[in-house]
């Protein structure tokens, strides 16, 4: 008898596809999974670095929130928290400033808190800078 012989199968497969349409690379996927192994180890500045690394590579929304994570700290959501990033509010205003992600303006309205920056903060939650969509222009007519 003779053994059947199953077809190629890819060595390397990326298991993430980020909704933006990205693919990353498998360095890339590399880079990720050791930031976020870093972060678990709270290991802040060596995420922050390898994170860095990946940014100067792929300058995508998820990348930016990640980078914002390392600086900042995943779960830094009030003013009294202890940091647990790096604390560095102002890296993280400078990655996140410009982006489009619910979660990435979230993320910076926080920064923007924690600078006083208040004014910055809310027009980052309400996106007063980006244009209005048909749907919210014809709101008044419902």
């Amino acid at each position: 008898m003779s053994a059947q012989v199953a077809p190629h199968q890819p060595a390397f497969t990326v298991p993430y596809a980020p909704s933006q349409g990205y693919a990353y690379s498998f360095m890339e996927n590399q880079l990720k999974e050791a930031v976020k192994s870093s972060m678990r180890n709270e290991l802040y500045a060596n995420a922050s670095f390898l994170c860095e690394r990946l940014y100067a590579e792929v300058k995508n929304e998820d990348v930016r929130l990640l980078l914002a994570e390392c600086y900042l700290g995943k779960k830094h959501l009030t003013l009294t928290d202890y940091p647990l990033g790096e604390g560095k509010a102002y890296k993280s205003y400078e990655v996140l400033r410009g982006s489009q992600s619910n979660a990435n303006r979230y993320k910076f309205a926080i920064t923007c808190l924690k600078l006083n920056k208040l004014a910055e903060a809310e027009k980052a939650l309400l996106n007063r800078n980006s244009k209005p969509t048909l749907q919210q222009d014809q709101s008044w007519l419902i």
